[in-house]
């Protein structure tokens, strides 16, 4: 622990540090401005005429379905397993209540691994600081810090540390490695990790800004009128001007709608066929909306594309969500595994953490019973699970009397009555 200091002032540039093949650290800060990685690190990203940053970026809705969908990693049980000689088994410790319940006095575990997914996704790191005892060195708690409040420090011979700037009070703790989870995205060099939304998708999140912000005008009539007024001649600067005061004055606004509309002189009035498509905005949103959805590996039918067609992993909602899970859930979770397991258990090979990933796959009742029935050892099945381990899975009591169990005698599988009679499975 290197200690507090208190000072209200904070970097400028805690954005990011610089990236590691730039060759520069906190000894050495001097680069070129010309050089990308240095725009980069001194600016956010910009598309368009939006600046592309957490906050911006949230407000498209593709990009705040994706990110709510991959934060279903928080609602998942955490739980903590003991090697054995035989294998492994789940048992109670101390720290299941803070990962699975209540990390410190201010937070609930679910937001705080929605903080963390958040941040990790948007700014390309999640940080959480260790609380520990001061004489046994136990974690008693976990705080999670914004992004924007963590500065990553390289020193010499590439050790790093962190600078921890408190939201509140605007105290500094300067943290070293076993001290901070750090949750890093895809990407990481070993310091931080890539933003999706600085690497991936960053034009298209612009894109959709300057889109949505388009529609809102069109659908305001900014770009919609509905119909158009001719004349067999033409008309003076004054007659137009009063033809238009006229129409404002009668028609415009909620109570003058579908009054008739009175027209002289052999003007005719002819409507407009005009629509959001013609404006090409639905299409560009509907493309910026794939491409979203691509950057954050989320199938487009989890945020609401309806086309259930299209789009990876096939179209049911089971193998959706088994390739959802496949290909993008257990990416974040195995850099989140790991490591937890090294900052909780330093050093210890007996312990470790695993996130229960079957919750997120349950299916229907008839699914679980099928799968149930096969891990049981049902007609066709092997088997693996006795029925207490299945009643667990449920959140069950265990059965003090189970009607059968499984044994395996001669390399067969066997099922046990409570009379005790064996008969094959």
């Amino acid at each position: 622990m290197l200690g507090l200091f208190k000072s209200k002032k904070q970097s400028r540039y805690s954005e990011r540090v610089l990236p590691s093949d730039m060759g520069v650290g906190i000894q050495n800060s001097t680069f070129s401005l010309n050089s990308q990685e240095a725009i980069d690190f001194f600016s956010m990203p910009k598309a368009g005429l939006f600046n592309v940053n957490e906050t911006t970026a949230m407000r498209v809705a593709a990009v705040y379905g994706c990110v709510e969908k991959i934060s279903v990693i928080a609602t998942l049980p955490k739980h903590i397993y003991e090697r054995t000689a035989t294998g492994s088994q789940r048992i109670d410790h101390d720290y299941w209540p803070l990962l699975n319940s209540q990390p410190n006095d201010k937070w609930t575990a679910a937001s705080m691994w929605e903080r963390n997914i958040h941040s990790m996704l948007l700014r390309g790191d999640g940080f959480d600081r260790l609380i520990k005892h001061s004489r046994t060195g136990k974690i008693t708690g976990l705080v999670p810090y914004l992004r924007e409040n963590v500065f990553v420090m390289r020193g010499y011979g590439g050790a790093i540390s962190y600078r921890l700037t408190d939201a509140y009070t605007g105290e500094q703790y300067v943290a070293t490695p076993d001290e901070v989870v750090h949750i890093p995205g895809f990407g990481y060099n070993g310091y931080h990790g890539m933003s999706v939304i600085q690497y991936a998708a960053r034009s298209g999140i612009g894109v959709a800004l300057s889109a949505d912000e388009s529609s809102a005008e069109f659908f305001s009539n900014g770009q919609r009128p509905d119909y158009v007024i001719t004349a067999p001649t033409d008309l003076k600067k004054e007659q137009r001007e009063a033809l238009k005061q006229s129409l404002e004055d009668n028609h415009r606004g909620l109570g003058n709608q579908h009054k008739p509309l009175i027209l002289f002189g052999g003007m005719d009035v002819k409507p407009l066929s005009l629509t959001a498509e013609d404006a090409q905005l639905i299409q560009t949103q509907q493309f910026q909306i794939m491409n979203i959805c691509i950057a954050f590996g989320v199938p487009p039918q989890l945020v609401g594309v309806m086309e259930s067609s299209k789009g990876w992993a096939g179209s049911s909602l089971e193998q959706l969500n088994l390739g959802f899970a496949q290909y993008t859930l257990k990416q974040h979770i195995g850099r989140m595994e790991q490591e937890l397991n090294r900052k909780l258990f330093p050093g210890n090979q007996k312990y470790f953490i695993k996130f229960n990933l079957d919750a997120f796959l349950e299916g229907d009742s008839a699914a679980q019973a099928q799968y149930f029935n096969k891990a049981l050892g049902g007609p066709g099945a092997q088997g693996w699970m006795s029925v207490n381990e299945a009643r667990a899975l449920k959140n069950l009591p265990p059965d003090p009397n189970p009607k059968y169990d499984q044994v395996i005698e001669s390399g067969a599988l066997t099922t046990i009555g409570t009379n005790n009679a064996s008969q094959p499975a």
